[in-house]
């Protein structure tokens, strides 16, 4: 028969550790936190927004100490969560807008970027050593820069983005101003109907269609 369970006083009960006070997180085998979200603090969403800027995915914002989940960021913009923060999605927007501009500045700067698309080799029938192009090397940087492209266009895409829309507005991207044409139009029937009055010599016409048709060229017989 087994003894029965003594019961640990409570100074010999250890707590758990405290994990709101710069304690670091435990990670799941994929990296991802376990346990609650920390709570939101303006110096950690400065950070995250700062991270966001410089193009780093949340899959690599997550794994920093101290940083939150991509679901924790979200809910800080979702008006219906109780951790939402008014201000918050509109830096989040701008943090996105700094990316899709940085990486627009690095798509360019790699395809200006001439190093490596040449290299060295000895051509054994010329006996010499020539110059000849690396096409791995080139199409490695075409992949880095449409993907960058890529991205700057799902992160910004009224300004990177390939989808064109038309514009109408009026005088110095002002409103469009409407006008009615049909005194015009009147005025106009008026001055043909007088002139085709004076040309048939009857003034007593009121309705156009009492106007006699114009005479048509007369057709030739084909030969």
């Amino acid at each position: 028969m087994s003894e029965p369970r003594q019961q640990k006083s409570l100074s010999e009960v250890k707590a758990p550790p405290d994990r709101r006070k710069g304690a670091t997180p435990r990670l799941s085998r994929n990296g991802k936190r376990i346990g609650r979200p920390p709570a939101y603090s303006e110096e950690t969403a400065e950070a995250v927004l700062q991270l966001i800027a410089q193009a780093r995915p949340f899959g690599y914002i997550e794994k920093l100490p101290g940083m939150p989940s991509a679901q924790t960021v979200l809910r800080w913009m979702d008006p219906e969560s109780t951790t939402f923060r008014s201000g918050f999605r509109e830096r989040y927007a701008r943090a996105r807008e700094m990316a899709a501009d940085l990486l627009a500045a690095e798509a360019l700067a790699i395809a200006d970027d001439p190093t490596g698309d040449w290299i060295t080799r000895f051509d054994k029938k010329a006996g010499e050593t020539i110059d000849v192009p690396d096409y791995e090397n080139v199409q490695r940087s075409r992949l880095r820069v449409d993907t960058r492209k890529w991205a700057a266009a799902k992160l910004h895409p009224s300004r990177y983005g390939d989808k064109v829309t038309t514009e109408l507005s009026g005088p110095q991207g002002g409103p469009i101003v409407t006008a009615s044409v049909v005194t015009d139009l009147r005025a106009g029937l008026d001055l043909i109907r007088a002139k085709m009055r004076a040309n048939v010599g009857e003034s007593s016409i009121s309705n156009p269609a009492e106007l006699p048709a114009p005479a048509l060229p007369a057709l030739e017989p084909a030969a």
